[in-house]
């Protein structure tokens, strides 16, 4: 078999002697994971070859036993199953291009090794709903700030994460809508998305964002901010007045600040950037939608989102 050659990032592919794949083959392999998928499967799979190294062993004699072996350890350290099942799927990934070791991680040890390990340590999800009335403290806490422009944006990009059951990158991601994506009417936002997690090839997928009365109203909030950034010449919607957009680096580390200041202690603690989609998803049904309603507001290709929805997560009410 031809050499792998580099990787797109100009690194060599790791799996060394014994590569079934050609130079023709390999970037058609390489692209059927998404780049951050690809980047996450490099760093585990550096990390079970550091694992071999220590025992003076290569890739070309790997056993389900030392596969095995491998993701016990990962137990060992603390990792949890679903972390675990993760790395195996890195290991799935480059075993099957190396001559005869195709089904290594088929082997039922193997899969019996992760089933005991997502069953012993299976993942907690403590990321809590945020609640209607913490949406409005925190959109409260931006238009109190110092912020001139970019209140009226975080305000917009609050309010339409919850309301519209946003992921974060569909606010700032490589989803991240556009300007021409969102046509604000008199009671409601139109929202089209080209593109999203798990969406299928096809036409756009819309859905309308309703408006009402409070201070944290989506669509009030969106027409603010869309008069403030008129003069901005940017086609990502939300962007500075720089016309830089919002990363979602910045957007975490700013919710963070505004999480501290509006809902201080533990519960300040589980607030994250998916708490909006799935808070958003808690009220909605809380408010009479039903589950077909949700599922298609926040394009879910399952009904697995059910899992989200935990009133009893919510803080106690307020007011609005």
């Amino acid at each position: 078999p031809m050499a792998i050659p580099a990787a797109a990032e100009g690194a060599p592919f790791p799996g060394g002697a014994g590569v079934t794949l050609d130079a023709l083959a390999w970037p058609l392999y390489r692209n059927s994971v998404s780049n951050d998928t690809y980047t996450r499967y490099l760093k585990q799979w550096e990390c079970f070859v550091s694992y071999l190294g220590q025992a003076s062993l290569h890739v070309s004699g790997v056993t389900s036993g030392l596969v095995a072996g491998f993701l016990g350890s990962l137990f060992a350290r603390g990792l949890s199953g679903g972390v675990i099942a993760g790395y195996g799927s890195a290991l799935g990934f480059f075993l099957g291009t190396l001559e005869g070791k195709e089904g290594v991680m088929r082997h039922p040890v193997v899969q019996r090794v992760i089933a005991g390990a997502k069953r012993l340590r299976p993942v907690a999800d403590f990321r809590a709903p945020l609640g209607r009335d913490e949406l409005v403290l925190l959109c409260h806490g931006v238009r109190g700030s110092d912020f001139a422009f970019d209140k009226d944006l975080f305000v917009a990009m609050f309010s339409l994460a919850f309301f519209g059951l946003l992921r974060l990158s569909e606010l700032t991601g490589k989803h991240a809508l556009r300007l021409g994506d969102v046509h604000l009417r008199e009671k409601e936002i139109r929202v089209q998305f080209r593109s999203f997690k798990h969406k299928k090839p096809g036409l756009p997928q819309a859905v309308s964002v309703s408006g009402h009365g409070s201070v944290c109203c989506p669509v009030e909030a969106l027409r603010q901010y869309l008069v403030a950034r008129r003069d901005v010449q940017q086609s990502v919607l939300f962007c500075f007045a720089s016309g830089i957009p919002v990363s979602s680096k910045y957007f975490v580390s700013l919710l963070k600040r505004f999480v501290r200041l509006a809902l201080p202690g533990e519960r300040g603690q589980h607030i994250t950037s998916h708490s909006f989609r799935i808070g958003g998803a808690t009220d909605a049904m809380l408010r009479g939608a039903s589950v077909l309603q949700v599922k298609q507001l926040g394009r879910w290709a399952s009904f697995a989102f059910m899992s989200y929805i935990r009133p009893y997560l919510l803080a106690p009410a307020g007011g609005d």
